[in-house]
């Protein structure tokens, strides 16, 4: 497991598009105790899909073909991408978020 971001980094109801060892995740953090972490590589094409800013309850959205993702299962909720994003396991361990990644 890596350490991604403190735990008050992130407060719940928010997510981040971030590099943590050699991957680019989207993190999610539901609630107090519980966190959500995915590739950021859009199962279409390979782009990264990123974080609506504007509006926490929307889905991952991918910048090149829109293609939408829900946050608490990685879920295609639209398309033109069939496949889910792939989850990382998460951790929450001395106030950080842990990842399980490939180094860097």
């Amino acid at each position: 497991m890596t350490k991604a971001l403190a735990l008050e980094d992130l407060q719940p109801g928010t997510s981040v598009q971030m590099a943590v060892g050699a991957n680019q995740v989207l993190i999610h953090r539901e609630s107090q105790d519980v966190v959500h972490a995915y590739s950021a590589v859009c199962t279409h094409q390979g782009c990264i899909v990123g974080v609506n800013d504007d509006d926490a309850s929307s889905p991952f959205v991918c910048p090149c073909h829109a293609s939408k993702f829900d946050k608490l299962t990685g879920d295609t909720v639209a398309g033109p991408a069939q496949r889910p994003l792939t989850r990382h396991e998460t951790a929450i361990k001395d106030g950080w978020i842990l990842v399980q990644v490939e180094p860097a």
